[in-house]
């Protein structure tokens, strides 16, 4: 068994200032301390001081030419490809910032926001639903499905600047799957099955009290023959 140690008032005023003296008998005696060099010493001393200063001084003169080759070499790399994507397709991407009772999800882009070119749907609902109601606006598109008694919601946006929050409390990480080339976000909380992902210039959402293994067929669907031309 390891011995304690009371370390009270009466213990600090008895050890204290043995600890002082251990302390101060092992500092170097003044004959040390006042030691004069020879000047040959010196000499080298400072030669190999300035050598050192000078290796120094060329090494951060090297890395900086370096660190500008590097950004040069990248800048006309990211203009190269910006030059032939960036005329096809608008720039924007997803952060995603996971917290313990919600999760935030950023777009950045440079949408204008323009009106749809393709409009999606579900080609195949599952048995006994039907489409009840349909909203359509110049920036998103949704509708709700029903079998009477269960609901879907399918929701389809224009990729802008905006953040949206998703109630991932008592759940776990969110989870992904790729689909043709498209990663999928999904997860269930509370009952309720949810599925994101983008496409095109567009942001999809599936949320449903159905399973999550039929969302995610659903979202293939989607992904592969949903759009109509408008």
């Amino acid at each position: 068994m390891m011995n304690t140690i009371d370390i009270s008032d009466d213990f600090l005023r008895r050890f204290v200032p043995d600890a002082e003296v251990i302390r101060l008998n092992k500092l170097p005696d003044d004959r040390v301390l006042n030691h004069k060099f020879s000047k040959s010493f010196d000499r080298k001393m400072r030669k190999l001081i300035r050598k050192n200063s000078v290796n120094y001084l060329v090494f951060m003169k090297m890395l900086r030419k370096i660190a500008i080759l590097l950004i040069i070499v990248l800048s006309m790399a990211f203009t190269t490809i910006m030059s032939v994507e960036a005329l096809r397709n608008h720039f924007f991407c997803m952060l995603y910032k996971i917290y313990s009772d919600f999760t935030s999800v950023t777009f950045i882009t440079e949408n204008t926001g323009q009106d749809f070119d393709l409009i999606y749907s579900i080609p195949q609902l599952p048995n006994g639903y039907t489409k009840v109601q349909s909203t359509q606006t110049n920036s998103s598109f949704s509708a709700v499905y029903t079998n009477g008694e269960n609901k879907l919601f399918f929701e389809q946006s224009y990729i802008t600047n905006n953040q949206m929050i998703l109630d991932t409390e008592d759940t776990l990480l969110l989870q992904t799957k790729s689909i043709k080339g498209i990663e999928l976000h999904y997860f269930t909380n509370k009952e309720l099955s949810q599925v994101y992902w983008s496409q095109d210039e567009y942001f999809f959402s599936l949320v449903s009290d159905l399973n999550i293994h039929m969302l995610l067929e659903l979202s293939e669907q989607i992904i592969s023959e949903g759009y109509n031309n408008k």
